[in-house]
């Protein structure tokens, strides 16, 4: 009788990593003033977005490089290219959806990332360089389970008011992330693993999701920090 499949393992690490930064979403979605802070939470959603093709094109390199006598590295090969493609467009969709929302590119592309977007990506160049590309498994994974579903954001656009448009990318992930998780879950389950490749996935998803609600909980926090700064000013 087997164990239990690779893909079930990554899937109690990343539900028990998200279970424990759950409460930082409810915060979010559940605040009268979340349509004012969800700008914000999407300008940081973007520096994120903007590196996800050179990510995997540098463990697509990597892997190409690694091939010859690396079997997980030329399993994930052909993974990788398929999925840059899918995702080619998706960084430029979100620079859309940051127009309906009430910016223009020019200002979103001005404004320096923020300092854990690039904490999140700079780990996994680290790991992609200097370990394994697989440990890009683990971001992905947790990046496609992390959108808010369907439903969450129909209700959302419902009650701010926000326009629709603004709102397409997401939209997108809630509806195709599913397929993905399992297409990610198929890739794990077949790739010839190690203990020490398992554990470079884990290591990066559960990482990924703390930096995520991280970004969150910052985007929350400067709201709170100002608006207690704002009632110190107008007192008499």
């Amino acid at each position: 009788m087997g164990g239990p499949r690779a893909s079930q393992i990554l899937e109690v690490k990343i539900g028990l990593a998200r279970g424990a930064v759950g409460e930082v979403y409810r915060r979010f979605w559940e605040r009268p003033d979340a349509a004012r802070l969800f700008l914000e939470l999407q300008l940081r959603t973007y520096d994120l977005a903007r590196a996800s093709i050179p990510l995997m094109e540098a463990a697509l390199a990597q892997c190409e490089a690694r091939a010859r006598g690396d079997a997980v590295a030329a399993g994930l090969t052909g993974f990788l290219r398929r999925h840059i493609e899918e995702e080619r467009h998706h960084p430029e969709w979100l620079l859309e959806d940051l127009e309906h929302l009430g910016t223009t590119r020019d200002q979103v592309l001005a404004r320096p990332p923020a300092l854990t977007a690039a904490r999140v990506v700079g780990a996994q160049y680290y790991w992609i360089f200097h370990d394994h590309p697989i440990a890009l498994v683990g971001y992905m994974a947790a990046l496609e389970g992390g959108v808010a579903s369907e439903g969450v954001l129909e209700d959302f656009i419902t009650r701010t008011g926000l326009r629709r448009e603004g709102f397409r990318t997401l939209l997108l992930h809630a509806r195709v992330d599913p397929q993905h998780e399992a297409d990610l879950d198929d890739l794990v389950d077949r790739l010839p693993l190690t203990p020490r490749h398992a554990a470079a996935i884990g290591t990066s998803a559960v990482s990924t999701i703390s930096s995520l609600a991280m970004l969150t909980r910052e985007v929350l926090d400067h709201e709170d920090e100002r608006i207690v700064a704002g009632t110190e000013l107008s007192r008499p």
